[in-house]
């Protein structure tokens, strides 16, 4: 029997309704849907209370805080792949910080 193939569940957390919408529109639809999204870590925490995702895609900085905790939180609480979006100046800081708790910078 053959199971059918259910597209992994992403969530998107950005200040930039710009990225989000190339995130939606790009992730290739078979293998990702993005069913949730939030414009700050404040925002992020209520919508996500109580639920899992495969995939966190945090594009930080955030509007409310630097989203590098939000990161962090989410990766030692839940069972989904955090991925983090920075500024190329920033990418090294960040993945000396991020990477330790299994987040994947970009």
């Amino acid at each position: 029997m053959l199971s059918r193939y259910e597209p992994k569940e992403v969530f998107v957390i950005s200040s930039n309704e710009n990225f989000q919408r190339y995130v939606s529109e790009n992730l290739p639809d078979r293998d990702y849907t993005v069913v949730g999204e939030a414009h700050s870590c404040t925002e992020a925490r209520q919508k996500m209370m109580g639920r899992g995702y495969a995939v966190v895609l945090i594009n930080i900085p955030l509007s409310d805080e630097c989203g590098t905790e939000l990161a962090s939180d989410l990766a030692e609480n839940t069972s989904g792949a955090v991925v983090a979006v920075v500024k190329h100046e920033q990418e090294a800081e960040m993945r000396q910080y991020l990477e330790p708790f299994g987040i994947f910078v970009l």
